[in-house]
């Protein structure tokens, strides 16, 4: 078998073994950074979508509903934010000892998500 791995990724030193996973971790940070962007992207294209709604009567009201509901919304929405980071620092605290999970802030906010 290892005759075999050699075949498929001939790797002269260990350096070269090194600078190859180096690589990898880069490539993954440049997609994680891409998927992030293209997150962010949809939600303000789909907000811009809105714009082209008060061209009809019906999705007209819609859009001056959510207009004038903006603070009330954004206020609820910082107070939801407010009540998962305190649970997301709960669960941090408590289950991260315990549990490789929770071990960061960042970790215990996706197993809350999921």
């Amino acid at each position: 078998n290892i005759g075999k791995i050699d075949a498929i990724f001939p790797l002269e030193s260990i350096s070269e073994a090194i600078d190859l996973f180096e690589n990898l971790e880069l490539s993954m940070e440049s997609i994680k950074l891409y998927n992030r962007f293209c997150g962010a992207s949809t939600v303000f294209y789909a907000v811009r979508m809105l714009e082209f709604f008060q061209f009809s009567q019906r999705m007209s009201t819609m859009t001056s509903t959510l207009q004038m509901a903006r603070w009330d919304i954004l206020f609820y929405l910082i107070v939801l934010m407010c009540l998962f980071s305190g649970f997301t620092m709960f669960a941090n605290i408590c289950f991260g000892p315990i549990s490789g999970e929770y071990a960061t802030f960042g970790d215990s906010m996706r197993i809350l998500f999921e």
